[in-house]
């Protein structure tokens, strides 16, 4: 990251995270911050600069309205420029406390890990069973990672299923299922379980539609019904629980995560 500005696309994500993204690198002490709202994210991208600007008292300074190329697609954009006129403090002058035994949300340990990240410059990422699996740093501005020395490639296959469901890691071809969609007005998706168990919807089908240009196609469907047979409501409900000793184990999870989410 530029230690005067930083620059963060707005596309898929909700419009609390990209707020708290923002207050993270305000925290960090940089002069401004670029949003890019993308496509059919520049009504979400002018959203989240409002609430910053009205609830967070962090100055719009100007506007962008742009194209750049994705793919072989032209899509627009606009460039929102914001500048604090006071740095955040860290959480080391806060006094964070959370009941016992309870969640945090997204926003919160965003925050939280970015602080630690930018103030000892590393994170060590374990399992369950305490095996160091990857350390995070930055340098020179860059975010970067070392692989342990591990011989379970098990281990790694989780992480990179984790990044995916996260929306980090993208299909190879979700420029032309986005837009093979976005060919048709009504939409109905009939949907199996590893498609929820994955995220596809939320993390990869409707952010890559967003970035559409509705210029060359229709923008989005009108509407996109998705079904959820019977059977794959009895499998979820199975597998979220799953337990050993009463500890949700890898399955259980996934199956609870889909339930809550839905």
């Amino acid at each position: 990251m530029n230690n005067k500005h930083v620059l963060i696309n707005v596309y898929g994500k909700r419009i609390t995270e990209y707020v708290f993204d923002c207050l993270a690198k305000f925290n960090r002490g940089i002069d401004y911050l670029i949003l890019r709202a993308i496509g059919g994210n520049i009504a979400k991208g002018v959203e989240i600069a409002q609430i910053l600007n009205n609830e967070l008292d962090i100055k719009i300074n100007n506007s962008k309205v742009g194209s750049l190329l994705i793919g072989d697609t032209n899509v627009s954009y606009i460039d929102i420029t914001l500048k604090s006129e006071e740095k955040f403090k860290s959480f080391s002058n806060s006094k964070f406390s959370f009941p016992p035994n309870s969640f945090i949300d997204y926003p919160v340990y965003n925050l939280l890990l970015d602080w630690w990240l930018f103030k000892h410059k590393q994170l060590k990422l374990y399992t369950y069973n305490n095996i160091l699996l990857v350390t995070i740093f930055e340098e020179n501005g860059v975010m970067k990672c070392i692989k342990e020395k591990i011989t379970d490639e098990k281990i790694f296959y989780d992480v990179k299923n984790a990044l995916y469901r996260a929306g980090f890691l993208l299909p190879a071809n979700w420029i032309e299922i986005a837009q093979k969609i976005s060919e048709f007005d009504d939409v109905i998706f009939g949907v199996d379980t590893n498609v929820l168990y994955n995220c596809t919807i939320t993390e990869h089908l409707l952010p890559s539609l967003s970035f559409i240009d509705p210029k060359e196609y229709v923008h989005t469907p009108n509407w996109i019904l998705f079904v959820i047979p019977s059977a794959v409501m009895h499998e979820l409900e199975e597998s979220a629980n799953i337990r050993d000793n009463g500890f949700l184990q890898f399955e259980g999870r996934m199956g609870y995560r889909v339930l809550y989410r839905r």
